[in-house]
Parts: structure tokens; sequence; C-alpha cells
């Protein structure tokens, strides 16, 4: 499965797109967080004065914890996306990647995230039931654009602007599988041309928060 290929219609009760937000968009960073990219897409963001949602990996949090309290402390959502990662990991029964990443953002920033996204778009039965129990949300998205595979930032910015809606869901990644030192220039290059287009259409990037109108943590 294309990790940025969204089903024809996402399960019911899986969130990924709101009706009803007219200016609202909600731009989400996946994979982080990063060592050079993370710290470059925040001070973009800030310059522009847009909030976005970070769904970041368990162990790369607890590798850089520094960049997500950055993230924290500037107001933008820190959201859960597994703990490893891995594919195998987290589709094998009984696997513990959404309890031991939850760990993690309690024990390196004092959070329990309300929001996650599964590794790959693929969430199971056993998954979902977990999350309701637990009282948190699954986020997907309805524009996703490549952005993990593509070289040209203009590229990446065109693709977005043209797919995106008022209440969209916008898949972008900061980093990649958890790698903390993977490159992700393209990203940050590709995020002004993304954040001037979407104000001249008038469309407000804020978090997940503000879009689903509920808290984003427990």
């Amino acid at each position: 499965m294309n990790p940025d290929r969204a089903p024809a219609q996402w399960p019911a009760g899986i969130v990924h797109r709101v009706e009803g937000k007219p200016g609202m968009v909600a731009l989400t960073f996946d994979d982080g967080p990063n060592l050079t990219s993370t710290a470059q897409v925040r001070e973009v963001l800030n310059s522009h004065g847009a909030r976005a949602t970070f769904f970041e990996v368990g162990k790369a949090l607890a590798s850089e914890p520094s960049l997500a309290r950055d993230l924290l402390d500037d107001g933008h959502v820190i959201a859960n996306h597994s703990h490893s990662h891995s594919m195998a990991a987290w589709l094998s029964p009984g696997n513990d990647e959404l309890v031991r990443s939850q760990a993690a953002f309690a024990r390196h920033l004092g959070i329990r995230p309300t929001f996650f996204r599964p590794p790959f778009g693929l969430i199971t039965r056993e998954t979902r039931q977990h999350l309701e129990d637990s009282g948190m949300t699954c986020v997907t998205w309805d524009v996703a654009v490549e952005d993990w595979k593509l070289a040209d930032p203009a590229e990446i910015a065109r693709r977005v602007i043209d797919a995106v809606q008022p209440g969209s869901i916008v898949l972008l990644h900061d980093g990649h599988n958890g790698d903390v030192s993977a490159e992700r220039r393209v990203i940050v290059e590709a995020l002004p041309a993304i954040l001037e287009a979407l104000a001249s259409r008038g469309l407000s990037p804020v978090g997940l928060d503000d879009l689903l109108d509920t808290s984003p943590y427990l």
C-alpha cells in the first residue's frame, strides 16, 4: 500500500476531513521529530502565524524531546504516530506500539495526545477498539501529495494547493519513519509557497484541536 494514497473511503469513525469549517485547513507533519527539518518547519510556520499538528513517532520523540517541547511551547499540536513506525511491528497481533508511544509522550512531555494516526494509514480492528476505549481519535487525511518521495518543492506545493479545500487535513512529512537524521529539506523549501497560497485563498492553517473542536490532550 502506498502510504500517501488514502482508500476511496476511510472506515467509519476515522476523521479525514471536517465539513462546515470555512477558512480552516489543518497541515499535519508525520514521522518526526527530525534533527534538522522539524526546527526549520517550526520557524516557517511561526513566521507566517500558522499552527500545525505534528504526528510524532515515539522512538524519535524519546531521542530528541527538546524539538517537541519547542513545538508545544509555540502552540503547535503534538499527536501520536506509533512508537517505531514499523509495519511489521504495527500489524503484529497484540502489539504494544500505541501504549509504548503514549508512555513516551507522558514521560518526556507530560502529555498524552488525543489524536492518533496509524503508520502507513493501516489500522486494525483491535487498535480501533483500543482508541475508542482510551478516548482517542484516529485522524488520517484527505490531501496527500507523496512529498516523502518528491525532490521538487514547487511540485509539492502545487499538488497541495490543487487538492486542498476548506476543512482539509493535509499529510506532509518532516521526518521519515522516525529516523531523526533523515533528509527532509524539500518540505522546508515547499512550505512557504504552500502557506502563501493558502493565505491568498483565505485559508488559515489551524491545529487539529481547532478543526475538530476538541482538546488535543487527554
